[in-house]
């Protein structure tokens, strides 16, 4: 117990109790145990889980979550390596690589739906290190995702025309300890662009929108999104549909992001500089994502370099064509381009750099197609957990329709 921190005693003491009654001591009454009433048991603990978690919030400094993290500090028999010195373009020297000296006891914890954590590291080149400490999801696809895209890189470099373009994406380290553990390097100076375009005109407009689609339930039955969506289609036209999104849609000042990037830049020509490589990145980075089949692209899971401009994806956990097919609305939209973006690159809107510089990417991509099926061909030898689980999925829903 030396190596956990308080927050891991205490949910330690909490559940052994509870698996102890359910199961018995040392799982005893297992072998007695129906599927039907194992699974029964186990939905009861999680309810009490999540019950408990609600009452007692995982947060804290490094300490609660483990003392032997906090007081960690470098000697001969704790010698680590920073994580994400391999990079695969060269011999590894692990004599020149970074060591940890110890841990920042300060820890930010994210809002989204799997509460990561951010932690720093100290380097023994007196340079702190931070990484987001995720957990629940299989991080092997995002890392497979990320050596595909940093390899996408060097054959946009090796393509003269893209070369003289400087187009690029930006890619970080993905870490997987296990395969629901994953470090991932944190990218500073960045702003999610959810965070860029949120104001009280913006929040009014969400409000409106779903209380258009979600107004259709009138007998306030309890209904799934995809249930909605499927009486929204159902019942409105095309022109109503349109009607109404440009009615909200108009509702929202349509330069925030524009007027974000001014506020970056100290003079005209610093916008347009930012504005270019925002157009370029983004371009290069949408080209990529639609070839790979990459899903989920809501406003948090793009950041904006507060540097140089240049967008940024994150969060590959949805790609190769699943949200397009199996989740309970598709996405059949292939990349984001709405009027925020549309409005900053006006006046030639998607024409213009936008689509030379996706025209050069993909006649980039397309001259090495075979580099790329070669390595895409890892995804299919040796999926990942999240594959195989909706795989399952699939395979149950299609037995189900056949025995129907």
């Amino acid at each position: 117990m030396d190596f956990c921190g308080r927050l891991w005693i205490e949910f330690s003491n909490f559940i052994k109790p509870l698996f102890s009654k359910q199961f018995g001591e040392h799982f005893k009454l297992l072998p007695q145990l129906s599927e039907l009433e194992i699974k029964n048991k186990l939905q009861n603990i999680s309810i009490q889980v999540i019950e408990f978690c609600q009452r007692n919030p995982m947060n804290g400094n490094l300490g609660d979550f483990s003392m032997w993290l906090k007081s960690f500090k470098r000697n001969i028999t704790k010698d680590i390596e920073i994580p994400g010195q391999y990079n695969g373009h060269e011999k590894p020297l692990p004599e020149y690589h970074i060591k940890i000296e110890s841990f920042d006891e300060r820890i930010l914890e994210m809002s989204s739906l799997r509460r990561p954590k951010c932690i720093t590291i100290r380097g023994d080149d007196q340079r702190e290190y931070k990484f987001l400490v995720k957990c629940g999801e299989d991080q092997r696809q995002d890392q497979r995702v990320e050596i595909l895209l940093d390899i996408i890189n060097n054959l946009l470099k090796s393509d003269s025309k893209c070369y003289k373009r400087n187009l690029s994406i930006k890619t970080y380290q993905v870490i997987p300890m296990t395969s629901k553990l994953a470090l991932i390097e944190w990218i500073p100076e960045t702003k999610p662009l959810k965070m860029i375009l949120e104001n009280d005109a913006v929040k009014d407009a969400q409000n409106k929108y779903a209380d258009f689609i979600y107004g259709i339930n009138h007998d306030g039955s309890k209904k799934t999104h995809g249930e909605i969506y499927g009486m929204v289609f159902a019942k409105y036209n095309r022109d109503i549909i349109c009607h109404e999104f440009n009615k909200i849609q108009n509702s929202i000042p349509w330069d925030l992001f524009r007027q974000f990037l001014r506020s970056l830049s100290s003079d005209s020509e610093a916008y347009f500089v930012l504005r270019n490589e925002f157009i370029k990145s983004y371009a290069v980075a949408s080209t990529c994502h639609y070839i790979l089949g990459i899903g989920d692209r809501h406003l948090s899971n793009w950041m904006i370099d507060l540097k140089n401009g240049r967008a940024i994806g994150i969060d590959f956990g949805i790609a190769f064509g699943h949200a397009s097919m199996n989740i309970p609305v598709p996405e059949l939209v292939p990349i984001r381009l709405t009027r925020q973006i549309l409005k900053l690159i006006a006046p030639l809107e998607q024409r213009g750099l936008f689509q030379s510089s996706m025209v050069h990417c993909l006649e980039a991509l397309r001259e090495n197609n075979d580099l790329l099926l070669c390595i895409l061909d890892v995804f299919i030898k040796e999926p990942s957990i999240d594959w195989i689980g909706n795989a399952v999925k699939i395979a149950k829903k299609i037995l189900t329709k056949t025995w129907k």
